[in-house]
């Protein structure tokens, strides 16, 4: 199963090289905020250890989007 289609943000976030702009647009679009350097650190360090990128990105997407911060605030 792939999270990506043509135009989603998993597919918007694939073409992000650099992982503090990736995080930035993802917290961005899913919680409306920037994100804080706990954050950064957590998406680095979980991209890097995921041997499937996008698989990676989509996993990221859904726990933000089941987030109590998401539940709460959106």
């Amino acid at each position: 199963l792939t999270m990506r289609r043509e135009g989603n943000l998993v597919d918007k976030l694939s073409r992000i090289k650099a992982a503090a702009k990736l995080t930035e647009e993802l917290f961005l679009s899913v919680l409306s905020r920037m994100p804080a350097e706990d954050d950064l650190s957590m998406v680095n360090s979980f991209l890097n250890e995921s041997s499937d990128r996008e698989s990676a990105l989509g996993d990221l997407t859904w726990a933000l989007l089941s987030s109590t911060e998401f539940f709460v605030n959106h």
